[in-house]
């Protein structure tokens, strides 16, 4: 008995030491992907409505309020994080894009960090993902410039993350975390606001078969995903027809229709859809 308990303890030390050495190469990766992120970030041209960001960004320094005193076509949670740089460095679209780059590297860490500590998940699966995730173009390049993707991007591991662990520890901070995050980033991007609804109704009825935990992981969600969507209700009580028109009229037009007497029509005049009332 002692023996094998001593091959046990011998073997749960090493299995601990692979694991701060890959832990480390997780740390190593995401500081030279922030470092390449940085330059890339420097050196790419202007994206076409990357403007629209560090003018919104200006304005909320100023005390401005998005939609009511000014057009924005994304939710408003962006603007205020990055006016933050601002008030540091004006008029600097390198000092922003460099506040893009360390939002996503945060959020690759993350990622990393976290399939290493998954259960039942093989080391090498968790680096392979871990690499996917970090080598990843699409999310290099949009997270390099000054729009919503960077700070969505982060919210949205975030909240995943904080899911999982709720999952596995059926703590209520966590689902309340998991909302808070989800609500951050609905509020930074209005195209994830419809999995809220998704998820709360998910864990309600998840509740319904826990009679222990009625309603607790649902509400504690839904309490977390009514502070992080704080900026989103704020602003559309403060002039709801301008925040319609940022967040969804605006898109649909650029989509190519646009409604005429309760009709959407195409950029070609012709008629799409019928709109009910």
């Amino acid at each position: 008995m002692g023996r094998e308990h001593g091959e046990d303890s011998v073997v749960d030390s090493a299995n601990a030491e692979r694991k701060q050495l890959f832990l480390a190469l997780v740390v190593l990766a995401s500081l030279a992907y922030f470092a390449g992120l940085c330059w890339f970030s420097h050196a790419r041209a202007l994206d076409d409505d990357e403007g629209y960001y560090p003018t919104a960004a200006r304005l909320v320094w100023e005390g401005k309020t998005p939609y009511r005193d000014f057009f924005f076509q994304q939710a408003p949670l962006v603007p205020y994080v990055y006016s933050v740089v601002w008030g540091i460095r004006p008029r600097s679209l390198v000092a922003m894009r460099t506040l893009s780059a360390l939002l996503s590297t945060i959020a690759v860490g993350l990622w990393g960090i976290c399939l290493l500590h998954a259960k039942r998940l093989p080391t090498r699966v968790a680096l392979a993902t871990f690499a996917s995730v970090l080598l990843n173009p699409y999310w290099t390049y949009w997270n390099s410039v000054v729009k919503t993707f960077a700070l969505a991007s982060l919210l949205m591991t975030v909240g995943v993350i904080c899911l999982y662990a709720a999952a596995q520890t059926d703590r209520r901070r966590c689902y309340i975390l998991a909302g808070a995050a989800l609500g951050g980033c609905a509020s930074s991007r209005l195209l994830y606001g419809p999995l809220i609804p998704v998820l709360f109704l998910w864990l309600l009825r998840w509740d319904r078969h826990s009679p222990l935990k009625r309603c607790s992981r649902a509400f504690s969600f839904f309490a977390g995903a009514v502070c992080g969507l704080f900026p989103l209700i704020i602003t559309f009580l403060l002039d709801p027809s301008a925040f319609l028109f940022g967040n969804v009229r605006y898109h649909a037009m650029q989509a190519g229709y646009h409604l005429v007497n309760g009709r959407a029509w195409t950029g070609h005049g012709r008629l799409l859809v019928t709109h009910l009332v």
